[in-house]
């Protein structure tokens, strides 16, 4: 189909909603002015194509996020070279989304404090495993994780291309199940 074809499909479909719309706000509206039939046909032409756009967006990352891993990490370190004493802090995150909606998500930190000689290691995990969806939350679309019937963590996310997947503006990898 050509551009144009395909435009003067547009218009058609325009059009036709239009008209419907049309009638059935004056069978709702049947004493309100042009004018306020008018903004009530556009606001609900906006409503709707907004709800199509939101719908794509969670189509489309849902199927980008279905079978994969979401992996994070950072660490950050300080020395004291004049007592010999020193910071190590270590925070990975993983969640497997599964294709069947399921997830899995763990959380291990690490840090240890030396001095004179002595450490302090500590070290934690945490995991959780429930459904998860994309969904739109404040006009966004988000990442949300359910652990027993309960918001365990939602994330506002964007596809952030090849192998990048942002939640909540923070980089993570993404790699195939």
């Amino acid at each position: 189909m050509s551009d144009e074809e395909q435009r003067k499909r547009l218009v058609a479909v325009l059009k036709a909603y239009l008209e419907r719309e049309g009638k059935r706000v004056d069978q709702k509206m049947p004493g309100a002015t042009t004018e306020q039939k008018t903004e009530t046909v556009g606001r609900r032409l906006h409503e709707e194509m907004q709800a199509a756009r939101n719908n794509a967006a969670v189509a489309d990352l849902t199927a980008t996020l279905r079978g994969k891993k979401l992996v994070r990490g950072q660490n950050e370190s300080a020395r004291d070279y004049s007592g010999g004493g020193g910071y190590y802090h270590e925070e990975a995150e993983a969640i497997w989304l599964r294709a069947d909606n399921t997830f899995r998500y763990e959380k291990r930190t690490f840090s240890s404090v030396s001095a004179g000689g002595l450490s302090l290691p500590r070290e934690r995990c945490t995991a959780a495993g429930g459904s998860w969806v994309v969904e739109i939350a404040k006009g966004e679309p988000h990442l949300t994780l359910r652990s027993k019937g309960r918001l365990f963590a939602s994330w506002q996310t964007r596809d952030g291309g090849h192998g990048l997947q942002y939640l909540n503006g923070q980089p993570w990898e993404r790699f195939k199940l």
